[in-house]
């Protein structure tokens, strides 16, 4: 679904309205969007989903993993102390 800078603007302001509502009462409150918003209560329903599981809570909180890149994969070191990573 593409959205409109309108769309991103209302979805907006009804996650935040979502959002103050206990996690019980958003279903319902979902279900009685007006005519005009109902077209983003698919993508408003994956929000409150990501939210509720805490995809986007805690993600300050822990650092990237990552694998840095190798010229060699047989070599097996560990990036050092202060090595430099990127450009």
């Amino acid at each position: 679904m593409s959205l409109s800078a309108t769309d991103l603007k209302r979805l907006s302001s009804l996650l935040d309205i979502a959002l103050d509502l206990a996690p019980n009462a958003r279903e319902e409150w979902l279900d009685t969007l007006p005519a005009d918003a109902r077209a983003l209560a698919p993508v408003l329903r994956g929000l409150l989903a990501r939210h509720a599981s805490g995809e986007t809570l805690d993600f300050i909180d822990r650092p990237p993993a990552f694998d840095p890149p190798r010229d060699d994969a047989s070599d097996e070191r560990p990036l050092a102390a202060g090595a430099m990573v990127g450009p």
